[in-house]
């Protein structure tokens, strides 16, 4: 495959599931959009993960002390998107992660659990003037 293949092909997967991570981009309180998420990932700040029926945006980050591998958004099928997380969590060894992350709805909390998964914090936000 060629780059221009494989990058045709990271555009496609990404218009085949706009609607599901358009979706999730309207729970981020405005900080990103679709066309910033395919910004990134043309730029090579978040990783496409996909299948026939999910769509994952993993990006790690460097905090002082440790190492994550962030799940910044995703979509599609839940079940078949809990089947990919093996293949995820390998991604996330290989880089040096000694952690997986998730933000999003509330509802990943009750989704995850049986896969491990616990609620670490809730974040609060409030909008102010500048």
């Amino acid at each position: 495959m060629t780059l221009t293949d494989s990058i045709r092909d990271m555009l496609d997967k990404l218009d085949r599931f706009r609607p599901d991570l358009e979706a999730a981009m309207d729970h981020n309180g405005g900080t990103h959009t679709f066309d910033d998420l395919t910004a990134m990932v043309l730029q090579g700040r978040l990783r496409l993960w996909s299948t026939e029926k999910s769509i994952a945006l993993t990006e790690i980050i460097e905090y002082p002390r440790q190492k994550h591998y962030h799940v910044f958004a995703a979509g599609g099928d839940l079940d078949d998107m809990v089947a990919t997380l093996p293949q995820i969590e390998q991604a996330a060894r290989d880089a040096g992660c000694c952690k997986l992350t998730l933000s999003g709805r509330r509802g990943w909390v009750r989704a995850f659990a049986k896969h491990g998964w616990t609620e670490q914090f809730t974040t609060c936000v409030r909008s102010i003037e500048p």
